[in-house]
């Protein structure tokens, strides 16, 4: 009983080493966004500005504006 729970255990382990090893490699990198550091995901804050850039801002930076100040 205990060689099976060890062996269930370090089947675990193995598991969740080759999903972190190999996720890049079979479905590609993580979405990146501007001035993301490696690896970081798109926070809601992120998307609000992408919105606010895409609705007609003319700048990211007057879309962050436009979020702080308008509550967007």
């Amino acid at each position: 009983m205990l060689a099976l729970t060890l062996l269930a255990a370090v089947g675990s382990v193995l598991l969740a080493l080759a999903t972190v090893l190999l996720r890049p490699h079979l479905f590609g990198p993580k979405p990146q966004h501007a001035g993301a550091h490696h690896g970081a995901a798109l926070t809601v804050t992120d998307l609000r500005v992408r919105l606010a850039y895409e609705a007609g801002q003319r700048s990211v930076q007057t879309a962050r504006h436009h979020l702080v100040t308008h509550r967007l």
